[in-house]
């Protein structure tokens, strides 16, 4: 009787030294998965911003609780670089094409970002477009401001005009068919 309990109890001590040296590769696994996925996370947001740029948007809001997985992170827009922090503190780093303004992102928190130049910005921080003073009558998507002569307008050939500014650029500008 003294055998067998004696080989149930190393059988038992056998099988938890296993168990234990199963269990840390296996939870060292889940946990690279875990940080693999807020990295991937970083690279798709990367990308999501480098579309918004690419769109031919005045502005558009970025939510933090579209862009990130939890509560628990955040983000950061700051030059080519979007970072996500998670709850521990670990950063994942992601490279944009293009370059931002420091923007910090909770997950409950939305932000309007504009296009501005070379660059991303918050939207109340984008520079005021010069006041418009005077309207051509005849064409009304020819502005300029009060510094400015009136362009010189030539005469419309067929479906087409061209205006000349004080500088001597000039666009023509065609309607329809030729």
């Amino acid at each position: 009787m003294m055998g067998f309990t004696l080989s149930r109890v190393s059988l038992f001590v056998c099988g938890a030294i296993l168990m234990a040296a199963v269990a840390v590769p296996i939870a060292g696994m889940y946990l690279d998965r875990g940080e693999d996925s807020l990295s991937r996370v970083a690279e798709a947001d990367a990308q999501f911003v480098d579309a918004v740029w690419n769109a031919d948007l005045d502005e558009t809001v970025l939510r933090g609780d579209i862009l990130l997985p939890s509560p628990s992170c955040s983000l950061v827009l700051d030059g080519y670089f979007l970072t996500i922090t998670d709850s521990n503190g670990n950063s994942h780093v992601s490279s944009m094409k293009h370059m931002s303004d420091r923007i910090e992102l909770g997950y409950g928190d939305s932000v309007s970002v504009s296009r501005y130049g070379d660059r991303l910005m918050l939207t109340e921080s984008v520079p005021a477009e010069p006041e418009v003073s005077e309207i051509h009558a005849g064409y009304g998507a020819e502005a300029w401001t009060s510094g400015d002569s009136k362009p010189v307008i030539d005469e419309p050939h067929g479906n087409s005009y061209t205006v000349t500014n004080d500088s001597g650029n000039s666009i023509t500008i065609s309607c329809g068919p030729a």
